[in-house]
């Protein structure tokens, strides 16, 4: 039973500790358009007040392409109109210091499980 209770204390710890690791990164400017990947989830604000959210599925020297957020609906935006982009990435540092706080946080939670479980034996 402790093996459990610890191993759902540490999945918990870890899921917890992961869920905010992405960062919105605006980028404005046609060179830093450019920069947008494939398969990153995308707010994009075009000139003339538009907002699209979309998962990327391509860019070029003229367009955006991908697909509305949730839906298969398929869209091509022209750079041209875009004033700017918000992506969503992963942050490396947050994601590093997270695991390793689940890691510590795991192993104290292994640690308090182990003593109770010594205290309830009487030893």
């Amino acid at each position: 039973m402790a093996i459990k209770t610890t191993l759902l204390t540490w999945m918990l710890v870890v899921g917890t500790s992961l869920a905010g690791c992405t960062s919105t990164r605006a980028l404005e400017g046609p060179a830093n358009l450019r920069k947008v990947k494939v398969s990153e989830p995308a707010t994009i604000y075009e000139r003339d007040g538009r907002v699209s959210r979309i998962t990327v599925s391509g860019v070029t020297d003229s367009e955006i392409r991908g697909y509305y957020a949730g839906s298969h609906q398929f869209v091509t935006i022209s750079l041209e109109n875009i004033e700017t982009i918000e992506v969503e990435r992963v942050d490396i540092i947050k994601s590093a210091l997270a695991g390793t706080g689940a890691v510590i946080g795991a192993a104290a939670a292994a640690l308090l499980g182990l003593m109770a479980l010594l205290v309830a034996a009487g030893a």
